[in-house]
């Protein structure tokens, strides 16, 4: 009877032993489950993390290259307006020469008269 007991004490305790085993393994594929969802959400984040910085580069760079673009319509406008100066000064002493010209004119017709 006692040999009788000890094998179905041993066969309880190799039930319980594989039935723990079973919670295990269960709870190893729970874990490794969890482990591949965090693993896809790290790879997600990486690749929005890689996007947020290629758009802030390219923001960065659209934002020089307007810098620039403004520049030079600035410059464009100085040399526009110091050129249009430049051509008033020439009308206006032009027209100070034709003026001179004809009071002169206009003088020596009077002492002709």
């Amino acid at each position: 009877k006692d040999a009788r007991a000890e094998r179905l004490q041993a066969t309880e305790h190799a039930q319980e032993a594989e039935m723990a085993l079973a919670t295990l393994k269960i709870q190893l594929e729970d874990a490794e489950r969890l482990l591949q969802d965090r693993e896809s959400a790290l790879v997600a984040r990486e690749s929005e993390v890689s996007n947020l910085h290629t758009m802030f580069s390219q923001e960065q760079s659209d934002h020089a290259e307007a810098l620039h673009l403004q520049e030079q319509r600035r410059v464009e406008m100085e040399n526009t307006h110091a050129s249009a100066n430049a051509e008033q000064q020439n009308l206006e002493a032009e027209l100070r020469g034709t003026l001179h010209e004809r009071e002169a004119a206009f003088a020596d017709l009077r002492q002709q008269h």
